[in-house]
């Protein structure tokens, strides 16, 4: 009955693609291979020995669409599908620990919960994310292509909270 009505537990993908080498105890993969990424299940992270980041930098991804609009080929991309989870902050530090040299950056939505995720991210990781395409330039290029709406109450009680005080 559960199954019928959609109420059971699905599992949880990490989607990975860009320019790092996936190393398990059995198998090594290169990420540039395939170039649409590949879906990791969260039950398989715990198998994951190694990340190592060829490029040099490490960009989470709020949303799906815009994780498979990133072409670049450099970077390690990392989707969270909103706020990220354990499984995925302990992927994150494990990411981090074996390349700190690199670049940290979160590409979110230009919105409250767009912020709100990076600061949770770096609050929850330690990881010195900084934000990306998240800046004036881009909020007033999506203002003059009409793509802006208005903050709502919601929005703006939100914008309130000490962490997000930077960005109001």
């Amino acid at each position: 009955i559960l199954e019928v009505y959609n109420l059971y537990e699905n599992p949880t993908y990490v989607l990975l693609k860009g320019n790092a080498i996936v190393t398990t105890e059995k198998s090594t993969i290169f990420l540039s291979d395939f170039s649409g990424g590949i879906s990791v299940p969260e039950s398989a992270l715990e198998d994951i020995v190694g990340i190592q980041v060829l490029g040099s930098s490490v960009i989470t991804v709020e949303n799906l669409t815009t994780f498979h609009d990133c072409s670049d080929s450099e970077n390690l991309y990392i989707y969270l599908g909103g706020f990220h989870n354990h499984s995925k902050e302990m992927l994150l530090k494990q990411v981090y620990k074996m390349n700190f040299s690199c670049q940290y950056f979160h590409r979110g939505d230009l919105d409250v919960y767009g912020f709100a995720i990076l600061e949770s991210l770096k609050a929850r990781t330690g990881i010195p994310f900084r934000p990306l395409e998240m800046d004036l330039d881009t909020l007033r290029r999506l203002y003059e292509a009409g793509l802006c709406k208005r903050l709502t109450e919601a929005d703006k009680k939100a914008m309130a909270a000490p962490s997000l005080q930077q960005y109001a």
